[in-house]
């Protein structure tokens, strides 16, 4: 659920930057196919992938129901709704469903 969370604001960042929708649609299946890779591949940063980099979203700590991350590549961070984590849960993701 949390990632699912995380996934529609990521992709709501792509639309509002007025990335094509062919972009976002790549974007979509790439971070699919991230999360079927059992963690070994990188969730993108929206931000970078639009400029044709890929770089990895980490988790931050942050209060209770609230999810942030942030890309250590261009600085950017978005909050999402986190009903599943734990406050303090530092450069840990929650559980990937």
């Amino acid at each position: 659920m949390t990632l699912r969370k995380l996934r529609e604001t990521t992709r709501l960042r792509l639309v509002e930057r007025g990335a094509p929708a062919d972009i976002v649609a790549s974007y979509l299946a790439h971070w699919d196919s991230e999360l079927l890779s059992e963690g070994t591949k990188p969730l993108p940063c929206p931000d970078c992938f639009s400029d044709d980099k890929i770089s990895r979203l980490h988790r931050v700590s942050s209060p209770a129901g609230i999810g942030i991350v942030t890309c250590p590549a261009c600085g950017v961070s978005f909050e999402f709704p986190d009903f599943e984590g734990a406050a303090g849960g530092q450069g840990t993701w929650p559980t990937r469903r």
